[in-house]
């Protein structure tokens, strides 16, 4: 399972990301934030990534953001 963060703009849960074991999480800007967003979503099953967004890396995110990350992986 290859670990990875996807951008889909247009939604509150912008972000995913899939961990190397395979947990998903949905996040935005400010995930800690009362009105921001930051949860588990799922296991990833397999298939096509393509409805995730496009695939970006962890410096592509706000500080807040970055943080969020770091503490699931």
């Amino acid at each position: 399972m290859r670990e990875g963060i996807y951008d889909k703009p247009r939604y509150i849960d912008r972000y995913t990301l899939v961990t190397k074991d395979g947990l998903m999480y949905g996040f935005n800007d400010a995930p800690y934030h009362p009105q921001g967003f930051g949860q588990f979503v799922g296991t990833w099953t397999g298939g096509s990534r393509s409805h995730l967004g496009k695939r970006i890396d962890i410096s592509d995110l706000s500080e807040e953001a970055q943080k969020f990350v770091s503490e699931r992986l």
